[in-house]
């Protein structure tokens, strides 16, 4: 809260009386105004550092990168970014700094949209395994000796990387601690003995006139795609790509469908986010031009 002496520092402070500029609101009038965008447009052209008879038509019309890259150069950009970040996005948009920058707006803008999904994905994914586990090994299958036996060496030292850092047989702990990729690993052909009467019942909207080994093959599948574009994400790098045939929206909808097989209800809840815009950066994506 402001004290009353603060209040009487901040209301003394005046500023200086200027030809034709107005110091409170009952001396406004339509000169100052003029006065004032006059200025302002003055004030623009000095910062994009562009010539003073340059018509104001022109200054408004200019995009927003271009202003940047007018006021700031393009090697402040690199500097920033690092050249080899930038010039992926360079050759992306064929050497032209502008359309570049525009690219890199446009890659942030779409890497947020695809926060929420992944994030439901994610949760979906492991937990249904996680309840399979916890149905064929008991809820403290991460330290079931038969369990980690059955698992491939280079899974198993995964899962006591974890292990050994939680304290006490916590599983929830260890479930969020596992990285996606084991997640995705626990439904390869190796597994396929656990999945061939689960898969079901971790899945139940997979097609049921399709075999337990393909099913589990196409999850597989669909989850490694979707984990490349969260590394890709979660790592800050491009993921809209310079062929035409790119569309985030193939991403969305893979997501889609993976928490509809988990549950219809989960999928129900993350479309709705929908109609508040959240996806409005996937799905009116259009490639800058």
């Amino acid at each position: 809260m402001f004290s009353s002496n603060m209040m009487l520092c901040h209301n003394s402070r005046k500023s200086p009386k200027l030809p034709g500029v107005p110091t409170n609101e009952t001396d406004r009038s339509p000169r100052h105004f003029h006065i004032r965008n006059y200025n302002r447009e003055k004030q623009l052209r000095i910062k994009l550092e562009l010539n003073p008879k340059t018509p104001i038509n022109v200054v408004k019309t200019m995009t927003y990168e271009s202003k940047l890259l007018a006021s700031l150069g393009v090697e402040e950009f690199r500097k920033f970014l690092s050249s080899p970040r930038l010039e992926k996005y360079l050759e992306f948009a064929d050497g032209d700094p502008e359309q570049a920058l525009r690219l890199y707006k446009q890659n942030l803008d779409i890497s947020f949209a695809f926060q929420i999904p992944l994030h439901f994905c994610e949760i979906a994914i492991r937990n249904a395994i996680a309840e399979t586990f916890s149905k064929a090994h008991k809820d403290d299958w991460p330290w079931n000796r038969a369990f980690k036996e059955s698992l491939k060496e280079a899974h198993r030292t995964t899962l006591n990387k974890v292990t050994d850092r939680v304290a006490g047989k916590a599983t929830g702990k260890v479930v969020v601690n596992l990285n996606f990729i084991f997640w995705e690993q626990m439904l390869a052909k190796r597994y396929s003995k656990l999945w061939s009467h689960e898969i079901h019942n971790a899945f139940p909207n997979l097609p049921e006139n399709r075999g337990s080994d393909e099913l589990q093959q196409t999850l597989q599948k669909e989850i490694h795609k979707v984990r490349i574009l969260r590394n890709k994400i979660a790592h800050h790098e491009r993921i809209i790509e310079s062929n035409q045939g790119f569309d985030p929206k193939v991403n969305l909808y893979r997501i889609f469908r993976l928490v509809y097989w988990r549950s219809s209800a989960a999928e129900k809840w993350l479309k709705s986010f929908e109609k508040d815009g959240y996806f409005s950066a996937i799905l009116e994506y259009k490639r800058c031009q």
